[in-house]
């Protein structure tokens, strides 16, 4: 099927299956949070496969598809919108028991799971310290896909390197925002390019012979005066040398970019629809902290990673040059990160109140805060409200399971970690340094405050028991820990269903002075055999966090599972849910 069947023969086929989708949502709302809670052997992405071949996408089409065919059948998703209307939204399908997603070809667990040295955090995905100055570099193309100047070269080593510019009038604007970018998101677990600064003399530059121009039509060899003529479009230092990025070949053989929704058909490790994968739908909340409003499948790339037939794809972010305060060529502006493109919902409001409506970035100044830096700040800024250029398949399908997941990963940087991020940008002013890490900390502080409350944002539980036979299950609370809720105010209500042995106990806790929240059950006691399968083994314990004088939540409770042992008749914890 053409591609852009897809999309109409879902609008043509929606209207007639209305009925259907009813009947099909109702039953999909209804089914169980978690059938089972017991881990379960994860699936290896890394598996050998036939190495696939080269996929191609269209910008234009990407761009038509993604604000006017996807919104559309999304509109007409009658399922997904009464499951979320019962509180039942589809919830990522790559889950372990744990509520995480496992170490994989699309991300690996890093700072979120042992916090990472300033230096790591600097090194970032480096293996080397950029291409080798010792000998002149060799230009190997004169361009790559994309809207900013760039060419790539070979260096003495052999490796080859793409190098990004900055415009003439913003310098350091986007090498910095890439710089700062990929070691965020390669520290939080995303899989990134090599990147580099480098200052280099334009006049120690060779030109392979192989090297061509297309002028007027014509296919010609590249010369000095070409390579003058793109460098007088990007900006310098002091001392004439330009300041540039290089970005490393990716290991492995590129092919081509990878899609926020669907599958690859000849990638039979892929087996979870991409929109439905925790990790993308989770890569809003940093796509919005670091304010990535190019987060589509033009800056991804599927890179075959070993021996023909032996290796498999690597799932990769590239190209961050349109992030933080950057629109790669010029700043970004006020609007960017706060509607679509094509922000159906802005224009029907607009329209209704004859342009009366404002959005929320209409009173905030629209100028760069600093040239090196350009137009990023926490003012205005909507942890849940932030929007990408197009709309994003696997954001669109985000759940608050989702959003809190990536909140842990945005969480888990601290301030030192976050500055030793925008020192890798090498601003020559230090204002510019100070305005960057003043705004992603107010960002994260945001992203904080809104994804531990949209839940109940409990981690790490563990059940013991007293003298008496009392059940005590302690845990952490994230509210608590970043101090966005005191100690003292704290308190949790709790229920503990087993319905295979007829239990169903309710109790209260609190935090207690280590931190920990505590809950505990007297008198725990079966009323049925014990089953000898599994599944009946297995208990919920329901938990709701209070704060305040006794203010409840609305957001659904955390559950979590345990395991009852026949030999000790206690049970252990065996899962995670919130």
């Amino acid at each position: 099927m053409l591609p852009m069947a897809r999309p109409f023969c879902t609008l043509l086929r929606s209207p007639g299956a209305v009925a259907l989708w009813l009947l099909g949502a109702w039953g999909c709302a209804a089914r169980p949070r978690l059938e089972v809670a017991l881990p379960n052997p994860p699936h290896s992405d890394t598996m050998p496969i036939a190495e696939p071949g080269t996929r191609f996408v269209s910008e234009a089409y990407d761009l038509v598809e993604n604000n006017f065919f996807d919104p559309l059948a999304n509109l007409l998703d009658v399922p997904e919108h009464l499951g979320r209307a019962r509180g039942r939204p589809r919830e990522a399908a790559n889950l372990n028991a744990w509520d995480d997603v496992e170490d994989s070809a699309w991300f690996e667990h890093r700072n979120g799971v042992r916090p990472m040295t300033p230096e790591e955090i600097v090194r970032g995905p480096n293996t080397g310290t950029g291409p080798d100055t010792s000998a002149p570099w060799t230009i190997v193309s004169g361009g790559a896909a994309g809207i900013t100047p760039k060419f790539t070269i070979r260096d003495v080593r052999g490796n080859r390197y793409i190098i990004k510019f900055d415009p003439p009038d913003y310098p350091e604007l986007a090498s910095g925002a890439e710089m700062i970018s990929t070691k965020l998101f390669y520290a939080a677990g995303y899989h990134t390019p090599e990147n580099t600064l480098v200052f280099f003399d334009p006049a120690g530059l060779a030109i392979d012979p192989k090297v061509t121009v297309v002028e007027r039509g014509l296919v010609r060899p590249m010369t000095q005066e070409d390579v003058r003529s793109l460098l007088r479009r990007v900006g310098r230092g002091p001392d004439g040398r330009v300041r540039a990025l290089a970005s490393k070949f990716l290991e492995g053989r590129p092919k081509g970019p990878w899609d926020y929704e669907g599958r690859r058909a000849d990638d039979p490790n892929d087996r979870y629809e991409h929109q439905h994968r925790r990790e993308l739908r989770g890569l809003y909340v940093l796509a919005a902290w670091l304010n990535h409003e190019d987060a589509r499948q033009g800056n991804t790339l599927d890179m075959y990673v070993g021996e023909p037939g032996k290796g498999y794809l690597r799932h990769y972010l590239i190209d961050f040059g349109s992030t933080l305060g950057s629109g790669a060529t010029v700043p970004h502006s006020r609007v960017d990160g706060s509607e679509y493109f094509f922000d159906l919902g802005n224009i029907m409001r607009r329209a209704i109140t004859l342009g009366l409506y404002r959005a929320s970035w209409e009173p905030v100044a629209d100028r760069p805060v600093h040239p090196s830096i350009g137009h990023f700040t926490a003012e205005g800024f909507d942890p849940a409200g932030w929007k990408p250029t197009y709309p994003n398949p696997a954001f669109a399908q985000r759940t608050a399971r989702d959003a809190y997941w990536g909140t842990k990963l945005v969480a888990s940087f601290t301030d030192e970690e976050i500055r030793a991020a925008v020192r890798a940008a090498g601003y020559s002013d230090p204002a510019a340094e100070d305005l960057m890490l003043a705004a992603l900390l107010a960002r994260r502080d945001r992203i904080l405050r809104h994804g531990f409350h949209i839940v109940t944002p409990i981690e790490s539980p563990e059940v013991t028991y007293d003298s008496a036979g009392t059940l005590i299950l302690r845990f952490e609370d994230l509210a608590v820990r970043y101090g966005l809720v005191a100690r003292e105010q704290r308190s949790y209500t709790a229920r503990l269903k087993h319905a295979a042995m007829v239990i169903e106990r309710s109790t209260t806790g609190r935090v207690e002075a280590d931190g920990r929240g505590t809950v505990r059950f007297e008198g725990v006691k079966l009323t049925r055999p014990l089953p000898a399968e599994a599944r009946g083994r297995v208990a919920t314990l329901e938990i709701v966090a209070l704060d305040g004088e006794g203010r409840g939540r609305s957001t659904p409770p955390a559950n979590v599972y345990l395991l009852l042992d026949p030999a000790t008749r206690r049970y252990r914890v065996a899962g995670l849910a919130h």
